[in-house]
């Protein structure tokens, strides 16, 4: 019981709580000072506080309260909730599954690796350029026209190959057909489409990572498969493009300078007769120093050439790291490392590929593998016993052909550098040895105006040989340019500029339907949660004791339940055990210690609206207290709507109803005669009489005034039924003559507009009002109010049952 008297107290705890943080008095330091005839107060009283006993549990407040109150409006819209949690993720998945269109992702992972081709050639004042920045990356390859060529090469390619297997699938290979065509056509329709959008992104340097997106995942894959090969074809075709330009314009270049170099030689030539006619002995002399200086000067080219190709092979192999690899001391060590022409290394090649493709197949202790590993060591033996080893005395491992065929390269260019040195020397020792004859001076003995000219065609001369060695120069340039050309267009026809990293990743990204429905189900909840408080907001009606409380700031006193049609409304007298008799003794409980002077003394039960149960509630007050023993009378106010005489059952044995509380009023009977008994011991009743023109002026009269002091002398309680408070002024009227105002609610009925204008006109004119009670509750709303009496059974002794329509018990 204690725990039902904190449910029930929730308001009056609160203000007690705030009494005392502002220093109020204490309960037990105020005087009760409240009587019949003392003045009403506004509602709450501020020098009253509820008992002690009420507070044994702390009071919730502030969030906690909201919390309570959340959570209550979630359970009264359970339904609401449940549905829109529900019905989110199933459209969610409706969607997914057959609306939204499957986007299925294939990702591959490519490295794009420097390329030798990173370097500058210049010709005089135009220069040739093949920077890195100028490569084609992946990101200028993803754009390129010529890559969705490459692409459907590839793939008629693949489809050939996949063709000629028996296992092959026909359908998947007749829809790739379709989807790429015939490379050598146009692309069919739809192809971008089904081929899939392309995108990259670069996760480290030089690494990036193509996404192939769209709604084919077997084409997806594929085109993510054939996208890194495809890559390498079009930066290979556009590379070889750009050296074949270059050399194209170096080779214009080589014929408008050879085409000059002829022009210049003529006239040197002419140039040349002109002064042997002056100097006859010249002739003998250019015979001798020309041709040597000229041989001397193409060896010197030749030479540096020579030595930068060697320069620059060795930088593309990497030399020092192949030396030490291949234990090169002197370059005669190359002949060692190199296979073509040494069929020992030759037959070293095979056994280590047998090995490599044997490795596939089984494990190293496999005979035929251990077999193969002992024909190799045996072969590793032989090149030591015929020295084929280097100047370290190691047999070199097994280069790769690119590096074998670098090698072979660089001991080529390396003798031809030897012998190209060699004739140098020779030249330069022939030169140091010819003496030029002596000449006679070839002015001496000519006229002036002959000397003028002879000097003229000599600075001629001079000139003409300074622009020979020019365009020389230019045409050696030249030649060294398109030699590095041709060297570098061999080697970018064999390079891959991207290498593929790992393998094809393929995934459903969306629908994902997991993942949707469940943050569908979160945004149901979401969404449930909202409409449930904005049905709340909405409803402006109360529903639960709660409501009371928090709208109304009300004490309420009790909940009285929502009966069945089959359920008696009213107390039995023969049964005080019934769940009704319960339910209305916590009632009476709580009015008792709701407020002090005895409200109970005299109640006045009203109700904002008709229809709310205010005379039943009354006429069961009545009943109850009478139950417990105390002399009662039921007064039936309500003068222009009776019911007290229908609910409770008058003895008509010696005397008929004939008077009323009008005919009291209007003086028409005396006090003895509107009083009659009833079936109930202990409970009386004044009915309401004849019907009157003006109920509101009796009710305010001094007779009833004079009634209700002389029914409080001669009864111990007074029960009030009045009319409802907002339809007519009867029950403002009234209530200033009694100790407390009793306000029945209808749950799920009533508005909480109509309850705070009862309220406010009850309060304006300082009527006691002591609480609520909430009548019409059903079960679901609040069953732990009144939990474990609806059965009927609690105070029963062990073995029997009451029926819950008739109140009858038997035993079990």
């Amino acid at each position: 019981m204690a725990q039902r008297r904190d449910e029930f107290s929730l308001h009056e705890m609160e203000e007690h709580r705030r009494r005392r943080a502002q220093g109020g008095a204490a309960p037990s330091e105020r005087g009760d000072g409240s009587s019949p005839e003392a003045p009403a107060r506004a509602w709450p009283p501020e020098d009253e506080a509820p008992p002690e006993a009420l507070h044994r549990h702390p009071v919730p407040e502030g969030e906690s309260l909201q919390l309570r109150r959340s959570l209550r409006v979630l359970r009264r819209h359970w339904l609401v909730v449940l549905l829109v949690f529900a019905g989110v993720p199933a459209i969610v998945f409706l969607l997914d599954r057959y609306l939204r269109d499957e986007v299925w992702v294939a990702k591959v992972r490519c490295v794009e690796r420097d390329v030798p081709d990173a370097r500058d050639l210049r010709l005089g004042p135009v220069p040739i350029a093949l920077r890195a920045e100028q490569t084609e990356g992946v990101r200028r390859v993803l754009h390129s026209e010529d890559l969705d060529g490459c692409l459907r090469e590839l793939a008629d390619a693949y489809i050939r190959e996949r063709q000629g297997l028996p296992a092959a699938d026909k359908q998947f290979l007749t829809e790739l057909r379709q989807v790429f065509g015939d490379p050598q056509r146009s692309p069919p329709p739809g192809y971008l489409e089904q081929r899939g959008m392309l995108t990259v992104q670069e996760l480290h340097t030089g690494e990036m990572e193509i996404t192939v997106r769209g709604g084919r995942p077997e084409v997806h894959k594929l085109v993510a498969r054939l996208l890194v090969p495809a890559f390498n074809d079009v930066a290979r075709a556009k590379r070889v493009a750009r050296i074949e330009d270059a050399r194209d314009r170096l080779r214009n270049e080589q014929k408008a300078n050879g085409r000059a170099l002829s022009e210049v030689r003529v006239q040197l030539a002419e140039v040349t007769r002109q002064i042997r006619a002056y100097e006859p002995d010249r002739d003998e002399l250019a015979q001798v120093e020309d041709p040597l200086r000229e041989a001397r000067l193409r060896a010197a080219n030749d030479l540096a050439d020579l030595e930068r190709r060697l320069a620059l092979l060795k930088r593309d192999l990497g030399w020092e790291a192949a030396r030490e690899q291949f234990h090169i001391q002197t370059m005669q060590d190359i002949d060692a490392v190199l296979v073509a022409g040494n069929h020992l290394r030759e037959k070293w090649r095979e056994l280590v590929a047998l090995r490599a493709e044997m490795r596939t197949r089984y494990t190293d202790e496999h005979p035929r593998l251990r077999e193969v590993e002992r024909e190799i060591e045996g072969v590793r033996a032989e090149l030591r016993r015929e020295g084929n080893v280097t100047s370290l005395d190691e047999v070199p491992p097994l280069p790769t052909k690119r590096e074998e065929k670098m090698l072979a390269e660089i001991r080529r260019l390396d003798r031809e550098r030897e012998l190209a040195a060699a004739r140098v020397a020779d030249l330069e020792e022939r030169a140091a040895a010819a003496e030029p004859a002596t000449v006679e001076d070839p002015l001496a003995g000519l006229p002036e105006s002959e000397q003028e000219k002879l000097r003229a065609l000599t600075e001629r001369r001079e000139a003409l040989l300074v622009q020979l060695d020019r365009h020389r120069e230019q045409e050696r340039l030249i030649y060294h340019r398109l030699d590095d050309l041709r060297l570098l267009l061999a080697q970018v026809k064999e390079q891959r500029q991207f290498d593929r990293i790992g393998s094809v990743v393929s995934y459903l990204e969306s629908p994902r339907i997991r993942l949707d429905v469940l943050l569908g189900a979160v945004l149901g909840l979401i969404l449930g949660a909202a409409v449930a408080f904005l049905l709340e907001g909405m409803d402006t009606r109360l529903h639960t004791p709660f409501d009371v409380y928090y709208h109304l700031r009300l004490n309420y006193l009790g909940v009285i339940p929502h009966w069945e049609e089959r359920e008696t409304v009213t107390i039995a007298p023969e049964n005080p055990d019934s769940h009704i008799a319960t339910v209305y003794e916590h009632l009476r409980n709580n009015i008792r210690y709701a407020r002090t002077g005895g409200p109970e003394r005299c109640l006045l039960v009203a109700s904002a609206r008709q229809g709310e149960g205010k005379s039943t509630i009354a006429a069961n007050l009545a009943i109850s207290y009478a139950l417990e023993g105390n002399n009662v009378v039921l007064i039936d106010a309500d003068l222009r709507r009776p019911r007290g005489h229908k609910l409770v059952d008058i003895l008509q044995g010696n005397r008929s109803l004939q008077h009323g509380l009008s005919d009291h009023l209007g003086g028409e009977a005396r006090y003895q005669d509107v009083v009659y008994g009833t079936s109930v011991p202990g409970l009386n009743l004044i009915p309401a009489g004849a019907h009157v023109r003006n109920p509101a002026k009796l009710l305010g009269s001094a007779q009833m005034k004079s009634l209700l002091e002389q029914a409080q002398a001669n009864f111990d309680n007074v029960i009030i039924d009045c009319p409802a408070v907002l339809p007519v002024v009867d029950a403002s009227t009234l209530s200033g003559h009694v100790r407390g105002v009793l306000v029945v609610i209808a749950a799920e009925e009533v508005e909480v507009g109509a309850v705070r204008m009862a309220l406010y006109r009850l309060r304006h004119v300082g009527s006691p009002v002591v609480g609520a009670v909430l009548n019409k509750v059903r079960e679901r709303a609040t069953s732990y109010y009144y939990y474990g009496y609806r059965s009927g059974e609690y105070y029963l002794p062990y073995g029997e049952r009451t029926d819950r329509l008739t109140g009858t018990r038997t035993r079990t």
